[in-house]
């Protein structure tokens, strides 16, 4: 998983840059998809929005249910 987070990382650009799917939706689309568990999903998503925090002041962040 983790050597793919360049690869999710950019799906996860695309979905909020065009407003594909809400945010909270992406887990069940990663485990539906890709075939991960929702833990590894909402790691990713974790991940992702901190690397969003430190590149700027992104505050356009989504909790997702656990």
């Amino acid at each position: 998983m983790k050597d793919n987070l360049k690869f999710y990382f950019t799906i996860l650009n695309y979905i909020h840059g065009t407003n594909f799917m809400d945010l909270k939706s992406v887990p069940g689309y990663f485990c539906e998809h890709f075939g991960l568990r929702k833990d590894e999903a909402i790691n990713i998503i974790d991940e992702w929005i901190e690397t969003k925090r430190e590149q700027s002041n992104f505050m356009d962040f989504v909790r997702v249910k656990r």
